[in-house]
């Protein structure tokens, strides 16, 4: 059965959503069938906020649920609920003698009651709750309710009656048909299900106090049906409820819920109801799902599935469970007894899930500080903290959880104890020093392990403190080992016979005189588990990528180098592990396996533990030189090993006009000033054998492109960024140098501020000092100088941004983007000068020079792809279909600023299908005639499905015919063309951009830029 219940709904066929059996004894003829779907009907619907999410308390990873929300306002108390309703619109009347209603719910905050309704919400079934009674459960749980038609009156009136109804809630019959008969009161103005009438039907989930409500929906269906035999009918929903059986032999034994596995014992082991499946997850988060031959631990979560009905074990071991003094995942957004969030005054807590490379069912703890001058005054304003409390008559007790620096303010943390006495070394973030306690890594998940020694188990009554060392550990590395340490008993009491255990976060806060003003910071916990034991705790090897000696890649640190070509795929890792792998290290998009790892892709390695590791990717061609054209000038690079590189440059005669040559080992770089008609670049063995060690690399002057653009001149997506992105295709097919000057995420006024069409100016006067780094704050503005925009460069290592010069001092630009907003926006950002000087006072309104606006002098044709990230006009917002006027204006600005004005393509949007940017295609195409391509035109063509040597699959015609890009030229489709999580159904594949590019080159072609070979 497939997934439904998203804001758009369709109707679709009844055989591919709701399977009804055949009973010989009673026959019966669907006459109406209403569904929710992932692609929209007016049928079915919610009237409540909703997202896409897959993976849902134990359903499969492609199974997509829909989290439906409901917020309680002040001026709407009276309708707090979430509801989904049948609303055929319709006079017809023709609805059968039972109508069907089936959905699976999963309640995960504040779900007080389910029922059903007319319209007007006039209840007509049981109320469920989540108790025993009514086998509503936590985790999924299948409803039906059946409504029969013929029993109610054909006109609605003052002391009558509405049909009989049955329901089921996971195979038990709670209600059997004609048990109730719903009164309707006539004086109510709406109208309700009559004889053979539907109006509407409503399924509400409701709260009665001001709390907000989340829950998850799937399945849901509704259908009506005539049949002479309605027992006989009805009788499939009574499903026998899938089980974890006795075990054949001592494997496990089973009690209610909990397993409990002998040691060693085996998921295959497990013996279930016929015909039901079962899946195993780590941990009640259904992140990590374990493999058939993987061994029981306490904790894993067993999930049953037969035909939609859910059953949850967890596994327990004997004299494991024990030890736990404290354990939770935040799988509900709730933390469980036993953790103290403290400081409650001053930060505030909520829940997110898929953060910072984690999976999208994996909830999170984000932990708030606001910035709060006055009320913070106090010593408790000056960090926030949890804490547990320990025993002291144990030997040994382990503090672990995982924690994301979630924000620059962030200054520290470490363990405390009773009166905040502290009981570890301070932990700092890597980007803030290089001593060993600079470890934690900001913006990702970093694991924490703390271990408390007790020199003694015998509770001394006489002193308020205990005597012991603790080590500590930071992503599996050592930062602390055997220190001496003396926790205080809790409330210092020396008959106390435990202590406090506190994890604590501070800010970096600002001292003005005896004023503190607490900065806000924001950052992430989860995975907290405290245990004590008898001997001393083993901890849990980290995941890691693994290096192959260097041959193809290397692993140093959180740098992961490759030398040739390496995919998504070809990724090794220790074993039990799992990775992630993102375009960027924002987490936006997801690399699958046939891409190609490129510059600042980030890897995400993880565990079935919940332990992290990341890795950015620098890819170094080992031997091979690269020449690229500059103003004036040429660099040429290689990574040598053994050998040396020279660079030379020579006039039309063949002349040589300059050399420079270096033995560097490892990444080399050369330049020569000038302008050549050809340069040469040469890897040899030694300057005194010359020997080659690879071919010669020539670069002859030739026409020069610079193709500006987003993600899609980027060529998020593509298997190799070297040849297939739709620049690198243009380039292929004409001949000419193209240049990629696309930086996935920017919007369009970035884009114009880095091309140069706009000036960045700074927005505020700025002293950069002798030496070193200064924050900076800058906008774009236009030639005269008026406030044109944000500008937020999303990756300052691509496309021109570095270096940077600011009042004719050269230093590289360093960036923090708020990835929580769209568009994004900077958070911060720095200057980082080149070489030591003196200090220098900058003014508001300087311009800040990028490298990339130098390409404006050696382009001869400019290639914009308009980008759909927003910022068309000033006011930075969302790309919308009628901002035309302000994307011509800033179009303008960059054609102007171009070494030759009359030689452009302006490149239409991708996205979406042919209802999407109609009045901006149209608006482009009237405003530059000839210069506009709309490639989405070709691109969503069996046309080019055919050129890229590919057949149209009945689903790509579907799509196409719908003015959408197939899915054979997409990266990571998703199974509609609406999208869904995890799915990328904005950017294409290297079939896609090659097309793309072919796209440009019969522009080009057209625009007499180019001859057809």
């Amino acid at each position: 059965m497939k997934r439904i219940l998203s804001v758009l709904l369709t109707v679709v066929m009844l055989c591919t959503m709701v399977s009804v059996p055949a009973f010989a004894e009673a026959e019966y003829t669907v006459v109406k069938s209403f569904f929710s779907t992932d692609t929209g009907s007016t049928n079915l619907t919610n009237a409540t906020s909703t997202s896409q999410v897959s993976q849902i308390m134990g359903r499969a990873s492609d199974d997509k649920s829909t989290y439906a929300t409901r917020v309680r306002t002040e001026t709407n108390n009276g309708n707090h609920k979430v509801q989904y309703i049948i609303d055929p619109g319709t006079a017809d009347t023709n609805y059968g003698d039972l109508l069907i209603f089936g959905a699976s719910f999963y309640a995960q905050k504040n779900i007080g009651n389910i029922y059903l309704s007319g319209n007007g919400s006039v209840g007509i079934s049981q109320t469920l709750k989540i108790d025993s009674s009514n086998n509503f459960t936590e985790g999924w749980n299948k409803v039906v309710y059946v409504y029969d038609h013929s029993t109610a009156s054909s006109t609605m009136g003052s002391g009558l009656y509405g049909g009989s109804w049955a329901m089921y809630v996971n195979g038990k019959c709670i209600n059997e048909l004609g048990e109730n008969r719903e009164e309707v009161d006539a004086a109510n103005p709406f109208d309700y299900i009559g004889k053979g009438n539907l109006k509407q039907m409503r399924i509400v989930l409701a709260c009665n106090d001001a709390s907000d409500i989340g829950v998850y929906v799937d399945d849901a269906y509704a259908y009506s049906v005539s049949t002479s035999d309605k027992s006989g009918f009805i009788a499939q929903f009574e499903e026998e409820a899938p089980a974890v059986l006795a075990a054949s032999n001592a494997e496990y034994t089973v009690s209610g819920t909990t397993i409990t596995a002998a040691s060693g014992s085996k998921l295959s082991s497990l013996n279930v109801t016929e015909g039901a499946t079962v899946t195993a997850f780590t941990s009640d988060e259904f992140s990590y799902q374990l493999a058939s031959s993987d061994t029981l631990e306490d904790g894993n979560k067993i999930v049953v599935n037969k035909n939609g009905i859910f059953a949850y074990y967890t596994v327990a071991q004997a004299g494991v469970s024990d030890n736990v003094i404290y354990s939770t995942r935040f799988s509900g957004g709730v933390y469980a007894s036993g953790l103290t969030l403290a400081n409650s005054g001053y930060f505030t807590a909520d829940y997110v899930t898929g953060k910072a490379g984690k999976q999208s069912a994996d909830t999170s703890l984000n932990f708030k500080r606001a910035a709060t001058p006055g009320e913070t005054s106090s010593w408790m304003g000056n960090n926030i903290y949890t804490y547990v409390f320990a025993p002291i008559d144990k030997s040994y007790i382990k503090y672990e959880l995982n924690f994301m620096p979630g924000d620059e303010n962030f200054k520290e943390a470490n363990f405390k104890t009773q009166g905040h006495g502290n009981i570890s070394s301070l932990l700092y973030c890597t980007d803030d020093g290089t001593s060993a306690n600079h470890c934690l890594n900001r913006y990702q998940w970093n694991k924490i392990v703390y271990i408390f020694k007790n020199n003694t188990t015998t509770i001394d009554t006489t002193a308020t403190k205990l005597s012991g060392t603790y080590d500590l550990y930071v992503n599996g590395v050592q930062i602390a080992n055997d220190v001496a340490v003396s926790p205080a008993k809790t409330n210092n009491k020396a008959t106390a016979t435990d202590t406090p255990l506190r994890f604590a976060i501070y800010g970096k806060d600002v001292t003005s005189g005896s004023t503190v003003d607490y900065t806000a910071i924001s950052c992430f916990i989860d995975d907290i588990d405290v245990r004590w034991y008898d001997a001393e705790p083993q901890l849990r090897q980290m995941p890691y990528a693994i290096d192959d000696g260097g041959e193809t890649v290397s692993v140093n640190g959180s740098t992961y180098t490759i030398y040739d070509d390496v995919k998504v795929k070809d990724i090794k890792y220790s074993e039990g592990a799992n990775i992630t792998v993102f375009d960027v290290p924002t987490y936006d998009y997801y690399l699958i396996d046939s891409n190609a790892l490129y510059d600042n892709n980030l890897i995400v390695v993880w565990d079935k533990y919940n332990q992290y590791i990341y890795y950015n990717v620098k890819k170094e061609i080992r031997n091979n030189a690269v020449i690229t054209p500059y103003v004036g000038y040429y660099v040429a690079k290689a990574n040598l090993k053994d050998a040396i590189l020279l660079v030379a440059g020579y006039d039309e005669e063949g002349n040589m006009k300059a050399v420079n040559f270096t033995e560097t080992e490892g990444p080399a770089e050369l330049r020569i000033d000038g302008n050549y008609d050809t340069v040469k670049a040469f890897v040899w063995s030694s300057i005194n054998q010359l020997r080659a060690i690879t071919d010669v690399n020539t670069y002859i002057s030739r026409p020069v492109v610079a193709c500006w653009g987003a993600s899609i001149t980027y060529g998020q997506g593509a298997t190799n960024r070297d040849t297939d992105t739709f620049p690198a295709a243009l380039g292929t097919f004409t001949g000419f140098d193209s240049y990629n000057l696309g930086v996935g995420g920017e919007t369009q006024t970035s884009i114009a501020s880095r091309q140069g069409g706009l000036d960045i100016r700074l927005t505020k006067d700025t002293t950069i000092p002798a030496s070193g780094s200064v924050a900076i704050e800058f906008a774009a503005y236009d030639k005269d100088g008026t406030y044109a925009g944000v500008v937020t460069p999303r990756n300052a290592d691509l496309a021109g941004w570095n270096p940077v010069t600011i009042n004719g001092i050269e230093g590289t630009l360093g960036i923090v983007v708020n990835n929580d907003v769209w568009p994004r926006v900077l958070k911060s950002a720095t200057f980082t000068r080149k070489t030591a000087g003196e200090a220098v006072n900058v003014a508001a309104g300087t311009q800040m020079i990028v490298e990339a606006h130098k390409y404006n002098e050696i382009a001869d044709i400019m290639v914009i792809a308009v980008s759909s990230n927003g910022g068309w006009s000033p006011e930075n917002t969302t790309a919308s279909d009628g901002q035309s006027a302000e994307l011509i204006t800033l179009l303008d600005k960059m054609i102007a600023n171009s070494k030759n004005p009359d030689k452009y393509v302006i490149i239409g949007l991708t996205t979406g299908d042919s209802t999407k940017w109609t009045q901006t295609h149209a608006a482009l195409a009237s405003y530059y005639g000839d210069h506009f391509l709309n490639v989405r035109d070709y691109l969503a063509s069996e046309q080019a499905l055919t050129d890229a040597g590919l057949t149209a699959t009945d689903t790509d015609k579907e799509w196409i015919a719908a003015g959408h890009i197939p899915p054979q030229l997409i990266n990571n489709p998703a199974p509609t063309m609406a999208g869904g999580t995890g799915y990328d159904n904005v950017h294409l594949n290297s079939a896609g951009y090659i097309r793309m590019g072919y796209a440009v080159y019969q522009k080009f072609i057209e625009l007499g830029y180019c001859v057809a070979e």
